[in-house]
């Protein structure tokens, strides 16, 4: 038999870490649901890569690994085969660096493409992975799953079950998959067959399939029959020998004799969490893989259901390289892996999250027990991270260590968590580092070992190959680093604040511009002509600037601007007829280094001049009042305005006020008015003639304009359903120098 090569992509699903992130202890999710990837605009996308990157095929997509919890974009063009670089866009001055152990991305076409096992679909009956060396398929309409291998497709969970029934009669049941729920993880099928349920997991280059048999069905044998599409250069076999003597099945390459299709045992185990397993045999007639599940463990009273039959691990190969993956020691030892991340120069290492994929299976020493084995649970995986300059998460480790919680955890199979930013001891695993104006290598070491199960015979030395209980399949960190910044600005780094100054007329402010996470020593230049570190300037409106540079040339600007306390808080300004004149009143509620208030008037030309000056009162936290008398109003309407002079003679502008001068009596005049657009003009013509009417926007637009023949005296003249904006309008009858006009409200 040629030598078996196996290959495994070293990365969990994107889907399944997207799942743990609510909780760093939490399992894959028994639930199947859609999560939809998050997307950046094509506007950041080309704000922050290259314009040859704005017509890659990942441009404007983040994959499940982008920092969690973070608004960011990523810069493609940084990708590595196992590093991603990011912007954060709520703070453009922080950024985050993916590193792997192994690859997360994909050369594919010249292009570094991101590995994607999670499901998408292509129409309502199929779906695909993402970019992967091989993909994958779930074809709902075809009731299987695929590999492409090449050109060719290996199809497989397409099942048939036999029933050996109490009374050796026997039944043939085919899939149903009518009750299917599908997410970007897989897909939950209920009574695939009747009492039993086929929960499909896509993986990077696997597919985990789990049959779950929910009840006792009172039958004596179970064989659950899986018609395989097999490509005609694979040739399958049961793979045996002094150790195991049921599978795994392996489908080699006629050609190379390489293996390319692995179904791993076919395991099983019950819900009583005693954490006994046992392994089902394998047949293999022609295309059919039979799995054979009989009474013995079907009807055993000690057993607790729902029962899981745990037939396939399916990975495609060959193996490239194993140097990331590790496998586990018994607690007090562990084993180690260690990451290097090339960290930029001129900026500060903040903070650390992490994600790691821990696959558990078999105690290595109970691997013969006669069929039956004992399973090392998720529960038992204990991680730790240190990195080397001295930082630690957790915090208390390895007395306290990130651990899978029971009893969602109490069972074997993959625990593959995210730790997020701001856990306990992750800023201690960067900020450790010294800012550098030279690329950095930071270097981070995850350690593991478990709480259960002993050495088999010094084979399981992190050794994942020849470890069965705890292996680490792949980890990740994500570095965040900050770029130099002045006044806690974290958009572009150049800060600016406004400083209230208590008063203008003495005193002084101190200014610092707050320089950070650049690479000290800093100098400073303001534009006073000073080059200290801070800056005590006199109270005044006034605006200041610094340059700050930091040891490696990095400039950032900080800027202040100094404003001096609200003269005046006017609590009410009006205007009122008083016989012929106007009467301009207002209070104030307090004032503080007012000087005098200035009266403004416009007319129909909006043209404000002064008309007269207030002095202020004084100083003072109780209500004032002032007015003014207008003795010459504008014919028409007349607009007021009021101005506030401090003592540094700084103007502040009230709110308009208007009010038309008031005449003895009125040749012309409107009703209804208001109006809502239908009214009738009542006039006195003053001698006979052609007179020209006009309905005039307060903004001086025409909006109506008509030729009448009058004869002298009183004349009316309709308008219905006039088409006007609500607002005011000036109504004019004009002919040579007689012009007789009204204000209008349209509501």
């Amino acid at each position: 038999m040629n030598k078996l090569t196996l290959c495994v992509i070293f990365t969990g699903s994107f889907l399944l870490q997207s799942l743990a992130q609510v909780n760093i202890f939490e399992p894959m999710s028994a639930n199947i649901d859609f999560i939809h990837p998050r997307t950046y605009s094509s506007e950041n996308g080309k704000k922050y890569n290259p314009e040859s990157f704005h017509t890659h095929p990942d441009f404007g997509k983040l994959t499940f690994g982008a920092p969690y919890g973070k608004n960011v974009v990523e810069d493609i063009s940084k990708r590595t085969y196992d590093s991603r670089y990011y912007i954060d866009l709520d703070n453009p001055t922080y950024f985050y660096i993916e590193k792997a152990a192994g690859p997360i991305n994909l050369l594919k076409d010249g292009l570094w493409r991101a590995i994607d096992p999670t499901l998408h679909a292509v129409s309502p009956q199929l779906y695909e992975s993402g970019t992967q060396a091989c993909l994958t398929t779930l074809d709902v309409a075809g009731k299987r799953t695929s590999f492409k291998l090449g050109e060719v497709y290996f199809s497989f969970n397409n099942y048939k079950l036999r029933v050996v029934n109490t009374d050796n009669s026997v039944s043939v049941y085919q899939s149903n998959w009518a009750q299917i729920t599908i997410g970007n993880e897989g897909a939950y099928i209920t009574d695939v067959f009747p009492g039993i349920d086929l929960k499909i997991i896509f993986m990077e280059g696997g597919i985990k399939s789990d049959f779950i048999i929910r009840e006792n069905l009172h039958v004596k044998q179970l064989t659950f029959i899986d018609q395989l599409d097999i490509p005609d250069h694979l040739n399958g076999f049961i793979h045996t020998s002094g150790l195991v003597a049921n599978g795994p099945v392996i489908f080699e390459n006629i050609y190379t004799g390489e293996a390319e299709i692995k179904f791993n045992l076919a395991r099983c185990h019950d819900a009583s969490g005693n954490k006994n397993s046992w392994i089902n045999p394998y047949t293999l007639n022609g295309s059919n893989l039979e799995i054979l599940c009989d009474s013995s463990q079907l009807n055993d009273p000690e057993k607790v259901y729902p029962i899981t039959v745990d037939p396939l691990v399916t990975v495609v190969g060959p193996i490239s390289s194993a140097n990331n993956l590790m496998g586990s020691l018994p607690s007090p030892s562990s084993c180690s892996n260690t990451l290097n991340v090339t960290f930029p120069g001129g900026t500060t290492p903040w903070d650390v999250s992490a994600y790691w994929d821990v696959r558990t299976d078999f105690c290595s020493d109970d691997y013969l027990d006669f069929g039956a084995i004992i399973d090392c649970w998720m529960s038992e995986a204990q991680i730790w991270i240190t990195s080397s300059c001295g930082g630690i998460s957790p915090t208390a480790a390895p007395g306290t260590i990130w651990t899978c919680t029971a009893p969602t955890c109490d069972d074997y199979g993959q625990w593959n968590p995210t730790l997020p930013f701001a856990s306990s001891g992750t800023q201690s695993l960067a900020q450790c580092y010294t800012p550098s104006c030279s690329n950095q290598n930071l270097s981070f070491t995850i350690r593991s070992n478990r709480s259960y199960c002993s050495n088999f015979y010094g084979y399981d030395n992190c050794n994942y190959a020849s470890n069965s209980c705890n292996v680490m399949y792949n980890w990740r960190v994500t570095i965040q680093g900050r770029n130099a910044e002045t006044l806690g600005n974290t958009a572009t780094g150049n800060g600016s604040t406004t400083i209230a100054a208590a008063t203008c007329a003495s005193g002084t402010t101190l200014l610092n511009p707050l320089a950070q996470y650049g690479v000290p020593g800093y100098t400073y230049s303001w534009n006073t002509g000073a080059n200290s570190s801070t800056l005590t300037v006199p109270n005044g409106p006034n605006t200041y600037t610094a340059t700050v540079t930091d040891a490696c040339g990095t400039v950032r600007t900080a800027t202040f601007t100094i404003t001096c306390p609200l003269a005046v808080n006017l609590s009410t300004f009006e205007v009122s007829h008083s016989g012929d004149d106007v009467l301009v009143n207002w209070t104030t509620s307090f004032e503080k280094e007012n000087r005098h208030f200035i009266i403004l008037r416009a007319g129909n030309n909006f043209q404000f001049e002064e008309i007269g000056r207030i002095p202020s009162q004084g100083d003072s936290e109780s209500p004032k009042s002032y007015s003014f008398v207008d003795r010459n109003p504008l014919e028409g309407i007349n607009y007021y305005q009021l101005a506030t002079i401090d003592i540094n003679n700084e103007e502040k502008l009230s709110d308009i006020r208007s009010l038309e001068k008031k005449v003895s009596s009125k040749p012309i005049s409107i009703s209804p008015n208001p109006s809502k657009g239908s009214f009738t003009i009542s006039a006195v013509i003053p001698e006979n003639g052609d007179y020209m009417v006009s309905v005039i926007s307060i903004a001086g637009k025409v909006e109506l304009q008509q030729m009448y023949s009058f004869e002298r005296g009183s004349r009316s003249i309709p308008f219905h359903k006039l088409n006007l904006q609500k607002g005011t309008y000036i109504i004019c009858i004009r002919k040579g120098k007689i012009s007789l006009e009204d204000k209008l409200v349209v509501e």
